[in-house]
């Protein structure tokens, strides 16, 4: 993280974060009696007679972000306002990988050569990233009238090259009526009246997977004239039209303070419109056994009152 001010005003910070994580398992197969221990006496689960193996799973996951911001502020007569702009990025790998290793020299040995036939090998990564854009503007005027402009911009590798970006303004205002004048004789009762409204969207990208607009194929083994081949079949159909979900809210609400602020509380009206949910949808069979891709196909309202003393 760093910081610096250029001048009166203008302060531009940066943040870089790198996280790893690993993960190893080792399943150790040995030629012994399996038991179960009840009251009536060992069960037998499992004769020992089986084929011995090592084998080994490797997890990892490289996680990294990274965020620059410059903000200005300033005063002119009763106005103060300030000006925010940034941009931010995040990347994540996964990766996994196993392989295993038949018919130990000996139960005893743990290390992956103490097997002498190769076994079956497998492993994949998954990766993601977003990029991300935004913007701040904020007035207020002699602390009674206050507004704020936000933009923001989200590109997510989730989606197709022409559905990638996402935009999501929101503003709000407010009013400080216990400010005004015209307020001074209640004052000794009434601390604080405040109204607000607000408008904005938000945006989510959390498909089931990182890859659903392209179809996805996985390595299968077929017969041709009488000899296996190996070669690839469609698992995941694709989605190349799926986008950000996108959810719509809108706020008018009224803050109050009584007896020197004893009580407070406030009570608001809100109405949220929840777009192009995503989610996957049920198929007929004959489309065959590839898993289906998400759709932005729902739709959620909720609205009502909230009431805080």
């Amino acid at each position: 993280y760093a910081h610096i001010r250029p001048y009166k005003g203008l302060d531009i910070s940066g943040s870089f974060t790198y996280n790893r994580w690993t993960r190893h398992v080792q399943q150790h197969l040995t030629d012994r009696n399996l038991y179960r221990f009840t009251a009536d006496g060992p069960v037998l689960l499992r004769d020992g007679t089986v084929r011995t193996y090592i084998r080994r799973y490797n997890y990892a996951d490289n996680f990294r972000s990274s965020e620059i911001t410059a903000s200005y502020g300033f005063t002119v007569s009763k106005l103060e306002a300030s000006v925010l702009l940034g941009a931010s990025q995040e990347y994540d790998k996964y990766d996994w990988y196993s392989f295993r290793k038949y018919d130990l020299i000996d139960d005893s040995l743990t290390g992956i050569d103490a097997g002498t036939t190769n076994g079956d090998i497998s492993g994949n990564y998954t990766q993601w990233s977003m990029r991300s854009y935004f913007g701040r503007v904020n007035f207020n005027w002699d602390d009674k009238y206050l507004l704020a402009v936000n933009l923001r911009a989200d590109g997510s590798s989730k989606f197709a090259p022409g559905h990638r970006w996402g935009y999501f303004p929101s503003v709000s205002a407010g009013w400080r009526i216990s400010q005004e004048k015209f307020m001074e004789p209640y004052q000794n009762w009434l601390n604080s009246l405040k109204l607000r409204a607000s408008y904005g969207s938000l945006g989510n990208n959390a498909a089931s997977n990182n890859y659903m607009y392209q179809a996805l194929y996985a390595t299968t083994n077929y017969v041709l004239g009488n000899t296996i081949t190996g070669g690839f079949s469609q698992t995941t159909l694709s989605n190349s039209q799926l986008t950000w979900e996108s959810t719509y809210v809108t706020n008018v609400g009224i803050d109050y303070g009584f007896l020197n602020n004893r009580l407070t509380g406030s009570f608001e009206w809100f109405n949220r419109d929840t777009k192009g949910i995503l989610i996957s949808l049920p198929v007929p069979l004959e489309h065959g056994t590839s898993s289906v891709p998400n759709q932005n196909a729902g739709e959620v309202n909720n609205r009502g009152f909230d009431f805080d003393i």
